[in-house]
């Protein structure tokens, strides 16, 4: 009980080019490539990723979890979109298999991390970046940093850049009872905490983001202890705020889930990625 007591404060703490085109491998390098139906370990700045990509052809869609998340979480959304894209997903420093970094624990060092391990593993861009909870920092930061390497973003019930600083004005005893929980946590999920808030702002800096089709997912349906009514209506406004801001962008609002969307309905997500492809294929077209 304890353990997962601990998983769902985790889980709310963090809370030009198109791909329409084949992955282009190169298997001649010796480089360890990901390769369908189990994980890889890639080398980046001198420690080891665990990366896992199913599906043979298609553009890349790369899955970026939330706080404290493996690759396992994004099982049932993987499976089902990888019939028609190439799937990746990967375990983030000192999560999972990979290894702990001394590199801090920020948005933009995370994003240039997972272009590292990308190139690594011989998936080339642009990329359809799908990123849940604070996720959606990261792959905001990749593709304001690496704007011609993206094509399409999926945000899947987004960590609000805002939120944090909410927690502690109108939850306050919750938020200190999380912070305290935070301290059992592993090693690698505490030096993430630690760069929270300077992942939010770097979040909040990258501006603008490239001009490709996005998609925003915002779950409604609570989940207790901590995501109760009056703090899903702040996390719904929120949403709304940042989805004004982003011309074309396309708001889905569902209330069959909780923040846990990958698990509730994974479908969802399946549905969002195959309709930014059909869009950008649409396009090509033209």
């Amino acid at each position: 009980m304890f353990r997962v007591r601990i998983g769902s404060l985790a889980v709310l703490l963090l809370a030009g080019m198109v791909c329409a085109q084949s992955p282009e491998m190169n298997s001649s390098d010796a480089t360890p490539t990901a390769t369908k139906g189990h994980g890889m370990l890639i080398d980046v700045d001198g420690h080891k990723l665990e990366m896992l990509s199913e599906g043979d052809t298609g553009p890349i869609v790369v899955l970026e979890s939330g706080f404290g998340a493996t690759t396992d979480f994004w099982r049932k959304v993987q499976d089902a979109a990888s019939s028609f894209a190439v799937v990746v997903s990967y375990d983030r420093a000192g999560v999972g298999k990979s290894e702990l970094t001394a590199t801090p624990r920020t948005a933009l060092n995370i994003a240039q991390e997972l272009r590292s391990a990308l190139h690594a593993a011989h998936f080339a861009p642009p990329y359809l970046l799908v990123g849940h909870s604070i996720g959606s920092f990261y792959i905001r930061v990749f593709a304001h940093t690496y704007p011609d390497e993206v094509c399409g973003m999926v945000f899947v019930d987004p960590v609000p850049e805002d939120f944090y600083q909410w927690m502690r004005l109108h939850q306050a005893e919750d938020w200190k009872q999380m912070e305290a929980a935070s301290s059992q946590l592993p090693e690698g999920l505490r030096n993430e905490l630690a760069g929270k808030d300077e992942s939010a702002e770097q979040a909040r800096r990258a501006w603008p983001l490239p001009k490709v089709p996005m998609i925003l997912l915002t779950a409604t349906k609570p989940m207790p202890p901590y995501f109760t009514p009056v703090t899903m209506q702040a996390w719904t406004e929120m949403h709304q705020a940042f989805a004004n801001k982003i011309q074309g962008i396309q708001h889905i609002t569902t209330d069959k889930s909780t923040h846990m969307v990958p698990l509730d309905q994974p479908e969802l997500i399946v549905d969002a990625i195959r309709r930014e492809i059909q869009s950008l294929s649409s396009k090509v077209n033209q």
